[in-house]
């Protein structure tokens, strides 16, 4: 799954937000944050979105005006 953040500048602790919550996350050369589920939750494709969304609103929630969400999934 591949996110978009409107202040890149907040990157850096998007990413760790996401690794602490157990998500692989990276940087791609665009500046978005590719995302897999972690392999030991037992979700299929659907939980893992809502999960994933779920996370990125409680992250978007402490940063007021940042807009963060899922832009397309990554095969």
């Amino acid at each position: 799954m591949k996110i978009r953040l409107s202040d890149t500048g907040l990157l850096p602790e998007l990413l760790d937000f996401l690794r602490r919550s157990e998500y692989d996350a990276l940087y791609d050369d665009r500046d978005d944050v590719i995302v897999a589920a972690p392999p030991s939750r037992s979700f299929g494709a659907a939980g893992a979105r809502l999960d994933l969304e779920l996370r990125l609103r409680s992250w978007q929630a402490r940063h007021p005006g940042v807009e963060v969400g899922l832009v397309e999934t990554v095969t």
